[in-house]
């Protein structure tokens, strides 16, 4: 039968709890804790109260017309929003002690006589909404159905980063990209330069820098660093010569536009570049940090290594990685790559733990080939679940937060990896990110099969939301 639209007004008698079909969760990634009665509320109209960030509210909408409802507001909501402190929600969560970054990023979902979303920040209230969102489905009479009980959920770690080719790809790809990270409750997105000249920045990535940044830091609900090589080019004519004034204060200026247009951080990245031999890699990441830093004291700084050479972002840390990481701020994070370029092999707490000594602190890691058909994917088939492709979770330690400062994805959503070939993505390109994004946030339920179980279903869900909805990156935001 044809759903019908529902008033947005809520009286007594319309909440009703019925036997629910399944206690299995849907949510993905999987939440921490939960705790389902195996009741249902039954919602026949939608109303809010509170004030969920407003991308949220838009997916929300979103799915409430998915399902044939809208949304309004009541005296008696039947879904409430409530930013508590930060001290409060952290006596919610007595299994672990977060610092900050990560109990903003907490919620806890109660489905009662209502629905209730408590959180300490907008980010935690944000995904409170994208679980929110999964558990919703429709009846044969067109009304709402929830499983009742609890969700208290958190992350393993709170820098889980997606980067992708802000050269390579035209806004319209690096847009669709992006707007799917805060679904997957990846928090950061990386924005990497790949012109020919780093004196001459090419036309998509100043547009995706722009467009992205500036959406990330309106929204909320995501962070981006700008990931940028000053060495692409001859010294002097394409690329920067950090031996010349002009030089050094044209690279500050530009990373201070980054920020200006809303960027969280940059990187400084010598990656498979040859850098400069002339000016010592301290010399350029001090530069970096004065201008960041004077711009923006919260803004994160990145530094690559170079992938050869005295000190390399694979392998054992080096000397010459000990003595450069000596003479920079505590607060820049190297990416380091494990054993390899590519993780082959599990990645052993004792490893990471040698590496940390000697470099004289923790790395980013960096996983590459996380996507889809690409060579040497960062990923396998699984069997139980159909052949559907996941992450490899099992060569990663679990107590990611413990061992790192983020987990950095080189990402892609088909065998053009970082260059996104395909105007869409594919379903299944999509459910197997979904999978990654799983283990990052709670690797210690993470189940192969049952992430491709649940990513299977936060595919169908999502993509026509971001189809038919706002939420696509551009679009304006409530006022």
């Amino acid at each position: 039968m044809q759903r019908q639209s529902l008033l947005c007004v809520l009286s007594a008698g319309l909440l009703m709890f019925g036997a629910c079909e399944t206690t299995a969760s849907q949510i993905i990634p999987r939440p921490r804790i939960e705790k389902l009665t195996g009741d249902t509320l039954t919602l026949t109209t939608i109303s809010v109260s509170g004030n969920p960030p407003a991308e949220g509210l838009r997916l929300l909408e979103a799915r409430a017309k998915a399902l044939g409802c809208s949304i309004g507001k009541s005296k008696k909501p039947t879904i409430v929003f409530e930013k508590c402190p930060a001290k409060e929600m952290a006596q919610l969560i007595a299994k672990e002690a977060l610092e900050p970054k990560r109990l903003a990023q907490a919620y806890q979902l109660t489905v009662t006589s209502h629905v209730k979303i408590k959180a300490s920040g907008d980010l935690g209230l944000y995904y409170g909404i994208v679980s929110l969102v999964q558990l919703m489905e429709a009846d044969s009479k067109g009304n709402v159905r929830v499983p009742a009980g609890e969700v208290l959920d958190w992350p393993e770690i709170a820098l889980r980063l997606s980067k992708t080719s802000a050269t390579d790809n035209d806004p319209a790809r690096v847009n669709r990209f992006s707007a799917w990270m805060p679904l997957y409750k990846m928090s950061q997105i990386g924005l990497q330069f790949h012109g020919k000249k780093s004196l001459e920045l090419d036309e998509n990535f100043t547009a995706n820098v722009k467009t992205v940044c500036g959406w990330a830091r309106r929204s909320g609900v995501c962070e981006t660093v700008v990931y940028f090589c000053p060495f692409r080019g001859k010294p002097g004519a394409g690329a920067y010569d950090f031996r010349l004034p002009e030089h050094k204060a044209a690279y500050a200026k530009l990373l201070e536009g980054f920020l200006a247009q809303g960027a969280h951080g940059i990187e400084v990245d010598y990656n498979d570049w040859p850098g400069s031999a002339e000016t010592p890699i301290e010399d350029v990441i001090n530069l970096a940090c004065e201008a960041v830093w004077k711009k923006d004291p919260a803004a994160y700084i990145f530094y690559c290594p170079p992938n050869k050479g005295a000190s390399e972002y694979r392998g054992p840390a080096s000397a010459e990685m000990t003595r450069i990481l000596s003479k920079v701020p505590a607060r820049v994070w190297p990416l380091w790559t494990g054993y390899a370029t590519l993780i082959t092999k599990p990645l052993t707490v004792e490893t990471v733990e040698a590496w940390t000594k000697a470099a004289g602190r923790r790395p980013l890691l960096w996983v590459n080939r996380v996507a889809l058909g690409v060579k040497h994917e960062f990923g396998r088939a699984v069997a139980e679940a159909g052949g559907a492709h996941a992450f490899q979770g099992e060569l990663l330690p679990k107590n990611l937060n413990q061992l790192f400062e983020g987990v950095h994805f080189n990402a892609g959503m088909d065998a053009g990896y970082v260059t996104l070939h395909s105007e869409k993505f594919s379903p299944e390109a999509l459910a197997y990110f979904a999978t990654a994004a799983d283990y990052v946030w709670n690797p210690h339920d993470w189940d192969a099969a049952e992430s491709c179980r649940r990513a299977r279903r936060f595919v169908s869900i999502m993509s026509p939301l971001l189809e038919q909805s706002s939420t696509l990156i551009g679009k304006k935001e409530r006022p």
